[in-house]
């Protein structure tokens, strides 16, 4: 794929070819590390709710999401069912909006937060 940007280091317009291998590379660390927080996030997990997550899978929303083959690694390296949403690109701004109409879900939501 052509990439079009500002070169950081000169300011000028660029093209660069970027290869999936790149992109791959880039990810590894950032997807290695979303693993380790999930995998530390279940042992505090109520037992019930390990329980649903392990049956019925993770769900994933977001562009990040869509990246190709995310569900697939996430599903071998977790050990469990991973989906990609089939509106994962809207579902951020839906659940935004749904906790911005919900007073109550807006302070319990600002309220974990600190």
């Amino acid at each position: 794929m052509i990439i079009s940007g500002q070169d950081v280091y000169t300011e000028q317009p660029k093209e660069v070819t970027i290869q999936s291998e790149d992109v791959r590379a880039a990810l590894q660390a950032p997807i290695e590390e979303m693993v380790l927080h999930i995998k530390e996030t279940f042992k505090t997990t109520n037992p019930d709710l390990a329980s649903d997550i392990i049956q019925n899978g993770i769900l994933l929303t977001g562009g990040g999401g869509l990246l190709s083959g995310l569900d697939r690694y996430l599903t071998n390296e977790l050990e469990i069912p991973v989906w990609v949403s089939e509106s994962a690109l809207t579902n951020v701004v839906s659940g935004c909006l749904k906790v911005l109409e919900t007073p109550t879900a807006l302070r319990q939501t600002l309220m974990r937060s600190k």
